[in-house]
């Protein structure tokens, strides 16, 4: 079964949307803009500091989780994907409306992603250093190696510490997850029927239907992690009927 990312690795997963700013930047400097690429790109930075001013102090408490204070670099470091979710769905991120949404999409992960490592200390789950480096690898593979990887740790100045931390929490969920909440085998008649469906939507799409031989592993992983997710979202609200949680924003 793939592994999910905690949203505690959301602050790792935008560091690429640091570097393409930076790169698209740089760039610019190399080229002289049109009065279009200009304007489009003073545009980007209105909107870029807008979406900034949502964060709050980084030592600011955002929330009390079962007596556990959540500061907010932990809410800032969750909100910045929370906003390119709302862009990605056509929506300006820094209306007051979506900003409120935001808010309160971010405080919720947040404080499932806190529930979710509260159980898995309680657990007494352990985490090796061999562990932290495996994720490491396998995290920096989907961002171009090591080298690429380290170069977005520099410029969202996110040092040893604070990523080795956020790896050992990232592969403490993943125990977590594997040992309490186990998802039904995927069997080949599920496969089968997930194809059927599937064909469906390449015939009425016009689209050349691959053979199921080709695919049937990338639906038996989309599968699980449908099972998996599902599961997940249960878990955690369950947890939230049973912890106590003050918002203090």
């Amino acid at each position: 079964m793939k592994k999910l990312l905690l949203p505690i690795i959301a602050g790792i997963a935008s560091l690429a949307l640091i570097a393409c700013g930076d790169n698209e930047e740089g760039q610019e400097q190399n080229e002289e803009p049109t009065q279009e690429e200009a304007a489009a790109q003073e545009q980007m930075e209105e909107m870029q500091a807008k979406m900034e001013e949502q964060q709050v102090a980084e030592d600011e408490i955002v929330a009390v989780v079962n007596g556990e204070e959540v500061t907010g670099e932990q809410y800032n470091a969750l909100l910045t994907p929370s906003q390119t979710q709302f862009q990605s769905m056509g929506q300006d991120p820094t209306t007051e409306e979506a900003a409120e949404q935001i808010k309160t999409m971010t405080l919720d992960n947040l404080v499932g992603q806190v529930l979710l490592l509260q159980k898995a200390n309680e657990s007494g789950i352990n985490v090796s250093e061999e562990e932290i480096e495996e994720e490491r690898s396998a995290i920096a593979e989907q961002y171009g190696g090591a080298e690429a990887f380290d170069e977005l740790l520099a410029q969202a100045e996110m040092d040893e510490e604070m990523l080795n931390t956020q790896l050992e929490n990232q592969v403490k969920y993943n125990k977590y997850i594997e040992e309490t909440l186990p998802i039904e085998e995927v069997t080949d008649e599920d496969i089968q029927a997930s194809y059927d469906e599937l064909t469906v939507q390449y015939e009425e799409s016009d689209q050349e239907i691959p053979a199921l031989e080709d695919v049937q592993e990338d639906i038996r992983s989309q599968l699980e992690r449908e099972r998996s997710q599902e599961l997940l979202v249960q878990h955690v609200e369950e947890l939230k009927e049973a912890a106590e949680i003050e918002f203090l924003i």
